[in-house]
């Protein structure tokens, strides 16, 4: 008996000897080149007949059991187009992480390859359809959730495209349906997948699309599932703009509510100190193509697209230019029926910064008006805006030029309608826009002007075809210099522009003018002037024309009207001229004169029951008017 239990006994270790020389075998011939490519292209051909399609796989090699490198490894779709080649494909798991749950690997790389994704051009299945049919389970719903998690992903030169066949290809930009990108490297770490929930750290991306958009450098933590997406610590780069979010949420119901974005899709995004360029955000809006302005930008957006609040809010440009506030953006598929609040606490333009914005390509280059660039800068404090886009009131603390400042304490009323817009003061206040030591001499390119301060009612009408009217209600100037003095005490009793007729209305009360005047300007084909002036007393001393205690009163009616292109004819009537000069006095009564002028001649006859002259010729009534007041 003890014998026989010998001879099991060697029997059985003979036997575990055989065992374990065979486990060596077949775990050394694994680890052979030869083994490994066979198994790994019996597995590829596999299943390219299961799957119906061609599978490549040149070459593997495992690697103490925890890594696996698979060469030159290509999926075709099943109209024998690469869907998948990469030439290299690593993953690194952890010791025994097949028999782990959750299923971790340490990392994966894909190098020099490309992944092309399509949709058909008729029913719009993907190209990778087939596969994920293969693949697909019938979800338990008594199973765990599933828990997948990989420490490291990089991709290094791999290109990527999307093609859906259904659209039409774009000839500038981002196409979204026709997605080009090459030499994308891409760096994930902690990437952690559980059920439909997914998180990881973008520490690097980088790629070049083919529209010319270039992405140099994006990194984020990001957060994805159903009802949220969030990226914090977000910096994008791309060599002309620079982009910080310290935070970046989406936050929806349903993936269904992208289908309507503008109006399902919250927004909450803090952009900190960023620097933008108008070159690229071209790529995505095709309107702004040619621009390439930097622009500096400082945003906390709030919101669904449709009722989008943007606070604290900093955009410059330029050398000096910026604007900030707070703005709530209308619902822009029905502004009509939208309210908005708008408060800007600082703007600042330098009309240089303006002109030399480069235009869109499909627009004309900016050309300001003479007039407009003469204030040099527009700087504007805490403008509020309340109401429609058809229909608001707003009021500003101070408006700046070099021309000059403008303040409205009150507010005044904007409206639109499909005949005119109209400015006017709100019903609830008066709508007085003060004048601060406005440049009017300069404006007007006039040197006996002086500055002007005081306050205006103004309503100002512009019809849709641009013809410009207003209506000046009864104001009062407190001062306009002229030739060195100012006058006070100015009321303007009317003032309106309408269909190329201009009418004013003045009376002044100083301590050395006293007047009145009305006139009627016609500035349309043909122009006519016509007008009265009343001075009971004006000091020409004062106003610096003479020099030996001169006063003048008159009264003054004029009617002049172009008979043809820039001929004039048309009489002046004085009834009386009464002029002061310390003991001395001329008093002309009656006085007419006749006028008739034209670029090339001047005729000027004068009557009066002291003289009577005729004179032709062209004068140089600035130099005429300079030797009579040094006289």
């Amino acid at each position: 008996m003890s014998k026989l239990l010998k001879i099991i006994g060697r029997s059985a270790g003979i036997s575990a000897e055989w065992i374990l020389i065979l486990f060596l075998i077949l775990a050394f011939a694994i680890r052979t080149y030869p083994v490994q490519t066979y198994i790994a292209q019996k597995t590829a051909s596999y299943l390219s007949k299961e799957l119906q399609a061609e599978i490549k796989i040149e070459a593997v090699e495992i690697i103490f059991f925890n890594q696996v490198l698979l060469k030159n490894f290509s999926i075709k779709d099943r109209q024998n187009k690469a869907l998948f080649d990469m030439r290299e494909v690593h993953v690194t798991m952890r010791q025994f992480a097949l028999f782990e749950d959750p299923l971790n690997i340490e990392r994966a790389k894909l190098s020099d390859g490309e992944v092309n994704i399509s949709r058909h051009p008729l029913t719009g299945e993907y190209n990778f359809q087939f596969l994920a049919d293969y693949f697909e389970q019938t979800e338990d719903p008594n199973a765990q959730p599933t828990i997948f998690g990989i420490k490291d992903i990089e991709l290094s030169n791999v290109d990527f495209n999307y093609d859906d066949y259904r659209a039409p290809e774009k000839d500038f930009g981002i196409d979204y349906n026709h997605i080009e990108m090459s030499d994308v490297d891409l760096s994930i770490k902690n990437f952690n997948m559980k059920d439909d929930q997914y998180e990881f750290d973008i520490h690097h991306l980088s790629c070049s699309e083919k529209s010319g958009f270039e992405l140099k450098d994006l990194s984020s933590a990001v957060f994805i599932e159903e009802g949220k997406i969030k990226l914090d610590a977000l910096e994008l780069n791309t060599g002309n703009s620079n982009v910080m979010t310290d935070y970046f949420s989406l936050d929806f119901h349903t993936w269904d509510d992208f289908d309507a974005f503008e109006d399902q899709v919250q927004l909450n995004i803090n952009i900190d100190s960023s620097i933008v360029s108008l070159e690229d955000i071209a790529f995505f809006v095709k309107d702004l193509k040619g621009m390439n302005e930097v622009l500096t930008l400082r945003a906390k957006v709030r919101d669904a697209i449709s009722q989008l609040e943007i606070k604290d809010f900093a955009l410059g440009f330029g050398n000096s230019s910026f604007i900030k506030g707070d703005i709530e953006l209308p619902d822009f598929t029905d502004t009509s029926k939208q309210s908005l609040t708008q408060y800007f606490s600082d703007i600042y333009i330098d009309l240089n910064d303006l002109k030399s914005i480069k235009m869109p390509d499909s627009s004309r280059s900016l050309i300001l008006d003479p007039s407009l660039e003469l204030n040099k800068f527009l700087s504007l404090s805490n403008l509020t805006i309340n109401g429609s886009e058809r229909e608001f009131d707003f009021q500003f603390d101070e408006f700046k030029s070099d021309l000059g400042e403008l303040n409205l304490p009150g507010s005044m009323s904007f409206s639109r309608d499909s005949k005119m817009i109209k400015i006017a003061p709100s019903e609830d206040h008066l709508g007085e826009l003060l004048i601060k030591d406005f440049r009017l001499g300069r404006f007007l390119s006039e040197d006996l002007l002086g500055n002007i301060s005081g306050s205006v009612q103004p309503i100002i009408e512009i019809s849709n075809e641009g013809e410009l009217s207003f209506k000046l209600e009864r104001s009062s100037i407190s001062n306009v210099g002229f030739n060195g003095y100012n006058i006070s005490q100015i009321e303007i009793l009317e003032g309106s522009y309408a269909n190329d007729l201009l009418k004013a209305g003045v009376a002044i009360n100083d301590e050395n003018v006293k007047l009145d005047m009305s006139c009627e300007l016609f500035l349309g084909n043909k122009h006519r002037y016509g007008g009265v002036l009343n001075v009971e007393s004006a000091n020409l001393d004062a106003l610096n024309l003479t020099s030996d205690t001169s006063i003048v009163s008159t009264s003054i009616e004029i009617e002049l009207n172009e008979t043809k292109r820039s001929v004039f004819e048309g009489q002046l009537v004085s009834t009386n001229i009464d002029y002061y000069r310390g003991e001395d006095t001329l008093l002309i009564p009656l006085t007419t004169i006749s006028i008739l002028k034209s670029p090339s001649n001047e005729h000027y006859t004068l009557k009066s029951d002291i003289i009577d002259m005729e004179m032709k010729g062209l004068f140089d009534w600035e130099n005429l008017l300079v030797d009579f007041t040094d006289d």
